[in-house]
C-alpha cells in the first residue's frame, strides 16, 4: 500500500509538462532520491508523459494522467492515456543522433528499475525505481 499518492491530469496538453517535472522531482526528493537517481526519474517520467500527450491525449475529456505512488522502498509513476497503446521493442537501442524521435522508451528503460506496459484500455506505463539499499 502506498505511503502517499499524488496525481495530475494533463488537460492542457504540452502546457502541463512543467507540472509533470515539478511533481516528479518533488516526489522523488520526498522519498529520498538524490543526484543522478532523482534526475533519471524525472527524465523517465517526463518522457512517458510526453508520449502520453503526443500519442494518447485526444481531447480535454480524454486526458492523459500521471499518478505518483510513494512506498517505503520505491517510487512508482503511472502514466495513462486514451491512445491505441504501445508495444515497445525489447531492445534498449537509441535511435541515430540525427533522429528526431524514438528516445523516450530507451531512456525510461535506462533510468528506471522496472517498466511495464498495459494496453488493455488505452496505454498505461508503470515506471518503478527502488531506493538504494542503505
Amino acid at each position: 500500500m502506498p505511503v502517499k499518492e499524488v496525481a495530475i491530469k494533463f488537460s492542457e496538453g504540452m502546457k502541463d509538462l512543467p507540472k509533470c517535472r515539478e511533481l516528479t522531482e518533488k516526489s522523488a526528493a520526498e522519498i529520498g532520491f538524490t543526484g543522478k537517481d532523482k534526475c533519471g526519474i524525472v527524465s523517465a517520467v517526463f518522457e512517458a508523459c510526453v508520449n502520453a500527450i503526443t500519442h494518447g491525449w485526444k481531447a480535454p475529456d480524454k486526458y492523459a494522467k500521471l499518478t505518483i505512488r510513494l512506498y517505503d522502498d520505491r517510487l512508482e509513476a503511472v502514466v495513462e492515456d486514451h491512445g491505441c497503446g504501445c508495444i515497445p521493442s525489447p531492445a534498449n537501442n537509441m535511435p541515430p543522433p540525427a533522429s528526431r524521435r524514438g528516445r523516450g522508451i530507451p531512456l525510461m528503460k535506462k533510468f528506471m528499475d522496472k517498466i511495464e506496459f498495459d494496453n488493455s484500455d488505452g496505454c498505461k506505463v508503470i515506471l518503478t525505481k527502488y531506493l538504494p539499499e542503505k
